[in-house]
């Protein structure tokens, strides 16, 4: 996991039902491989979505794989909207971005060389 801080923007709830939910504010967070967000707290973990939070300190390789992957959806959308070719030439090359940034974020997770063997 790849410890992060990021600042909530609204509260935030585990379940609608639920009473307990989490406050705006600082908070320590951990990223998956696959990028996903999640906020540990003694009442559950919670996993905000992009427009509750913002990143105040992360990896560079974290910010940018998002920053791809929304251009990624963006780019798919307007390729269903239009199936221009304007429209796959953009998706193409957004889709090599992804992967590349995709590789870069593995990286982090990657065992030292030269470890426990």
């Amino acid at each position: 996991m790849l410890k992060v801080r990021i600042r909530t923007l609204v509260p935030i709830r585990r379940e609608p039902k639920k009473k307990n939910y989490l406050k705006p504010g600082q908070y320590a967070a951990e990223v998956n491989q696959g990028g996903t967000l999640c906020v540990h707290t003694h009442y559950g973990d919670y996993m905000p979505l992009p427009g509750q939070f913002e990143f105040i300190d992360a990896p560079p390789e974290l910010l940018n794989y998002w920053r791809v992957t929304f251009l990624l959806v963006e780019a798919q959308a307007e390729y269903k909207r239009s199936n221009s070719y304007s429209a796959v030439t953009r998706l193409t090359s957004i889709q090599g971005a992804h992967e590349a940034a995709k590789r870069k974020l593995d990286r982090l997770f990657a065992e030292p060389e030269g470890g426990a063997g």
